[in-house]
Parts: C-alpha cells; sequence; structure tokens
C-alpha cells in the first residue's frame, strides 16, 4: 500500500473513532448523526452541533489553507440555513505540532481567506459573499485533536467506565465499534445513519462476537484478529450436533476450484463422524449456468448435493425435508447426501428452517432472509486464505 493510501486509511478510521468518542462523551439518548450534515453531528437537548473531521498526520504545522474548504463550506451551510439558530459548527483538525485545544479563529483570518485566489476554492468563496463573519464565528469552534494513539486511549478509558475489561476491549469491544461505526456511516437513509449511546452499549453488550471487516482489519492488529476469530469458532464448530448454513458472497461464489475445496475439506473434517447428524447448508450466489456447473463439479468429486430440484424446477418443501438416510441402530450407514446446496434466488426458502444453530456469511448483507443476531457469524474476508484458516482447515495463512 502506497504511504498516501495509508494515510486516507489512517484518516478514515480517525474519524470513526472521533465519532465512538463523541458518542461516549454525549447524554445517553443524545442522537448522534454518522455522515449528517458533516461528519457527526450531535443532536441533544435542542441543540446541534455539528462536526468536521481532518486528519493531519504528514503536515506538521497548522497553515490556513489547510483549513479553507471545510471552513467555507460550513460558511455555505450557515448562509443557506438561517433559521437553524440552535445549529453550531466544529471543526475538528490534528495538526502533530499542534497544541491541543482551541485555536482562535478570527474576523481577519476569515477575510483572509474570502480573499483567496486559489482557484481551487474560487466557487467556494463566490458562494458565501457578503456572509455576516461575526455572526458565523459566534456558532464556530476550532479544535486541535488529540493524536491516534491517545484517542484510542481516551475510548478505553470510557470503554472501561463503562463496565468493560480491558482485554475484551482490545479484543473484542472496541474492532467491534469500529464495525459499527463504518457500517452506520455507508448507509443510504439518514434516520438509518443515527444512533444514542443507549443504543451502542446494548449492542455492546449484546454481541459477544467478534464482527470483522475492512476497516476492522486496518484499524487491528491483523495477526491477533484472525487468531482471535479462529479461537472464538473453534468449540462450535467442533460440536457434531450442530445445525450450520455457509452463505457465500458473489465474489467468493465465483472462485469454483476454492468451493469446491472447501465444500469438500468441511466435510472430510467435521462430517465424518457417525455423531454428525445435521449435512450443511451451502448458499452460493452464482448465475444459474455457475449454480449448474458447480453441482455437476461436485457429483464427479462424489459428493452428493441435495438442492430441492426436480427437473429443472426448485421445490421448496423438498429442500427443506431431511433426505434419506439408511440407519443401523442409532447409527448412520449411508447417507443420500452430504451436504444441501441452494443459490442466492431461493435463499429466501432458509427463514422455514428454524432449527438452525450457526450461520456464517461470508458477506456483509444478507437481505434475503432475517438471519438472528447470536446465531450469526458476519466474516467480511475476501480470501479462502483467511477462511481456511479461521475453519481450522489450515495451520496457518499468508499474508496477502
Amino acid at each position: 500500500m502506497d504511504r498516501q493510501a495509508d494515510h486516507s486509511i489512517k484518516g478514515f478510521l480517525y474519524q470513526f473513532l472521533l465519532t465512538i468518542k463523541v458518542i461516549f462523551d454525549s447524554p445517553l439518548d443524545a442522537e448522534i448523526t454518522c455522515e449528517g450534515i458533516e461528519d457527526i453531528d450531535i443532536s441533544d437537548d435542542g441543540t446541534i452541533e455539528v462536526v468536521q473531521c481532518k486528519y493531519h498526520e504528514t503536515v506538521e504545522n497548522f497553515t490556513l489553507s489547510s483549513i479553507y474548504k471545510p471552513l467555507l463550506l460550513m460558511m455555505k451551510h450557515f448562509m443557506e440555513f438561517p433559521e437553524l439558530t440552535t445549529l453550531n459548527y466544529r471543526l475538528y483538525a490534528f495538526f502533530p505540532n499542534e497544541q491541543l485545544g482551541i485555536k482562535p479563529l478570527d474576523k481577519a483570518l476569515c477575510n483572509e481567506i474570502l480573499s483567496s485566489r486559489d482557484r481551487r476554492y474560487r466557487s467556494y468563496i463566490q458562494q458565501v459573499q457578503g456572509i455576516d463573519i461575526e455572526a458565523f464565528l459566534a456558532k464556530f469552534q476550532f479544535h486541535i485533536g488529540h493524536r491516534y494513539e491517545e484517542m484510542i486511549g481516551l475510548i478505553n478509558t470510557a470503554l472501561t467506565n463503562e463496565g468493560f475489561k480491558q482485554e475484551e476491549i482490545d479484543n473484542l469491544v472496541l474492532p467491534n465499534l469500529i464495525h459499527y461505526i463504518s457500517e452506520k456511516s455507508i448507509r443510504s437513509t439518514v434516520d438509518e445513519r443515527k444512533t444514542t449511546k443507549r443504543l451502542i452499549l446494548q449492542k455492546l453488550k449484546h454481541q459477544r462476537k467478534l464482527l470483522v471487516s475492512k476497516w476492522v482489519k486496518e484499524y487491528a492488529s491483523f495477526d491477533t484478529l484472525i487468531k482471535s476469530k479462529r479461537g472464538l469458532l473453534h468449540e462450535p464448530l467442533n460440536n457434531r450436533l450442530r445445525r450450520r448454513a455457509f452463505i457465500f458472497n458473489k465474489f467468493l461464489s465465483e472462485k469454483t476450484d476454492h468451493i469446491v475445496t472447501f465444500i469438500k475439506e468441511i466435510l472430510q473434517k467435521y462430517y465424518t463422524s457417525d455423531l454428525s447428524r445435521y449435512e450443511p447448508i451451502v448458499c452460493l450466489h452464482l448465475s444459474e449456468e455457475g449454480f449448474n456447473n458447480i453441482r455437476k463439479i461436485l457429483y464427479h468429486q462424489e459428493i452428493l448435493a441435495w438442492d430441492g430440484y426436480v427437473a429443472d424446477e426448485f421445490i421448496p418443501t423438498r429442500f427443506i425435508n431431511s433426505p434419506p438416510v439408511v440407519t443401523l441402530g442409532k447409527k448412520i450407514v449411508r447417507r443420500d447426501c452430504h451436504i444441501k446446496i441452494i443459490n442466492r434466488n431461493n435463499m429466501n426458502v432458509l427463514s422455514a428452517l428454524h432449527n438452525i444453530d450457526d450461520y456464517y456469511v461470508l458477506d456483509n448483507d444478507v437481505a434475503e432472509v432475517a438471519i438472528p443476531e447470536p446465531r450469526k457469524e458476519v466474516l467480511n474476508f475476501t480470501s479462502f486464505n483467511y477462511l481456511n484458516y479461521i475453519f481450522q482447515l489450515r495451520r496457518s495463512y499468508e499474508h496477502e
């Protein structure tokens, strides 16, 4: 990864961390909006604060030009919505050599910005001509923010004060918070991007599984994260009496050779014992041609797949019903199938299967079926290299 991309990623993570800090600094029911009017909006007791976050790790010292754009955009909003008398503007920026705290910004500096001839800001400056600078400054504050590591320390203290232990903060709570906030930030509607401290605490106290996504991987030590996830899944995976569904996204489903190998090795590791009573369900996201191709390959690999089809018609009840087995006493001596396999276009049939114990979701969003949170493990890894390690099919993995 080049240095510019690395700084960009750290900038996003810094914004997520600031959002978390804002949440825990706020009253229980203050409404926090991710990506609202600004990066973070705080609504409480009739007042609104909108916060723009900037992380300048490579710019040692503050220069006025470094805040031209965010400040001009705030001025523009101030002029467009004069009726929002209870709204205040905050610019929160980090510069390595600047002292933490409020940095004064006076009328003279604002006039310097408005008189700039820099072509990059010409259109913004034109849009705020005639602004009452003193009225704007009465509603504006410029904060020099904490260092990245200091921000994490402050969040750790806040979580400790809420009763969380340091070990779970490092390995579960803070990574999950990064996941929640990053997911909130990309929701399509404003209401979906809102939360409160009360709601966040409820989520954290009920979610005892590590949620893994791109931003969590960027934040945490990857080796610690993936080993932790592998350890958490060890016990449920080795329970031979659990019913499981593996739901693959389109990207992974189209890796035909890897999918077939994964299915074969999952069966060999977890389903050869006489105690294994229930076949796994594998849900793929493929075209009709791609799904038919997988079924053919599995057949030639001597893996019998129960797919719910009669000729070219999918029959939901056929898929739901248990495939035939031949038993001797309580021992299964022959199965008519090794797995159940289903394509994404028919996945809503899983809603009728209320006895699935574990859903392993290899995706970040499954809209076709409502999956109970306690039964869901979301694994946003886009490589079988990591998935094979997490599901204990390999003893190690290679960094990608």
